[in-house]
């Protein structure tokens, strides 16, 4: 600990940290929150990140490694959540560059389309097809992806019509 930096706001820090990881933004503005001083602020994330306890690269790729697998997010949603987070653009594609070389975003889209079709049934018109084909690129998976691994629904509707 330094002079510029209080015992209780890298306390405060540490304790937001063990909480769950932070991005220094967010880590900043909670710190904002706690009324404590921009030099004491400042002064505490430089710590932090000397320790590393505090390192945009790895909260944007550990979130977004576990946003992809566990809540099913494609490549765009992700970039959008972390920018929300404070997290820099080129950190964040650096970060989901290499979570999609460890992860297939066309198996994982897969995974997200039979998981709705599971909870909603196949799709029995195009009205349904279009709200299937809605969600998924709401989770942000890129459009001409989306409408080939849709390709044999939408085939199933128009030969289902005939």
């Amino acid at each position: 600990m330094t002079e510029e930096t209080s015992p209780k706001s890298y306390a405060a820090a540490l304790k937001l940290l063990s909480i769950r990881a932070r991005s220094q933004a967010e880590m900043q503005k909670l710190l904002e929150k706690k009324a404590f001083s921009e030099k004491e602020i400042a002064t505490t994330i430089r710590i932090l990140k000397e320790k590393n306890y505090l390192d945009d690269f790895q909260f944007a790729y550990q979130y977004s490694l576990f946003s992809a697998t566990n809540r099913l997010m494609g490549r765009h949603r992700l970039f959008q959540k972390l920018l929300e987070k404070g997290v820099a653009a080129q950190v964040i594609h650096r970060a989901l560059d290499q979570v999609f070389i460890e992860i297939d975003e066309e198996k994982l889209l897969e995974k997200a389309i039979g998981k709705k079709v599971r909870m909603n049934g196949l799709p029995e018109t195009i009205n349904d097809l279009k709200k299937l084909y809605d969600y998924i690129y709401r989770r942000g998976f890129p459009t001409e992806l989306i409408w080939k691994k849709l390709a044999p629904y939408k085939k199933r509707l128009s030969e289902a019509s005939f």
